[in-house]
């Protein structure tokens, strides 16, 4: 989509956002893993994926 000359570039910031991604999901599961240590009814619910 972009030229050549930005191919690379643009490779750099998706992955840096593919990080920060990850990042932020780790976060979410452990706050619902904490959650769900609190309160177990809610372990069935949570497992979805």
């Amino acid at each position: 989509m972009l030229g050549p000359d930005r191919t690379g570039e643009s490779s750099v910031m998706a992955e840096l956002l593919t990080t920060d991604a990850r990042a932020a999901i780790a976060q979410d599961v452990e706050r619902v893993a904490s959650r769900t240590a609190a309160a177990p009814v809610d372990v069935g619910a949570r497992r979805t994926c």
